[in-house]
């Protein structure tokens, strides 16, 4: 190992080493303060973005509701500054 390291190798002793290597960051997660505001449904569905970005296709089927309900939702969350439609046509959380 001494050989390596002598030759330029650089010690990695965790993940945080390779991404400072490269640097490169690590994607922290958007921490949402729940708005207090929201009924259920609306929180369902923020709680599911939070998670991943998804397509309202996925939404609906993973929320099990009609379109209709969720379109009306998710645009009352846009309005409000809580979520945004990605250029890949997903929903995220705001940042």
């Amino acid at each position: 190992m001494s050989i390596l390291l002598k030759e330029g190798a650089t010690l990695v002793t965790s993940a945080e080493d390779i991404l400072n290597e490269y640097d490169l960051k690590l994607k922290k997660n958007i921490t949402l303060k729940m708005p207090e505001n929201l009924d259920i449904f609306s929180k369902k569905i923020v709680e599911k973005i939070n998670a991943e970005p998804q397509n309202i296709d996925d939404l609906c089927s993973s929320l099990r509701c009609k379109m209709t309900d969720l379109l009306s939702s998710i645009s009352l969350l846009e309005l409000q500054g809580i979520i945004e439609k990605n250029t890949d046509g997903t929903f995220a959380l705001k940042s």
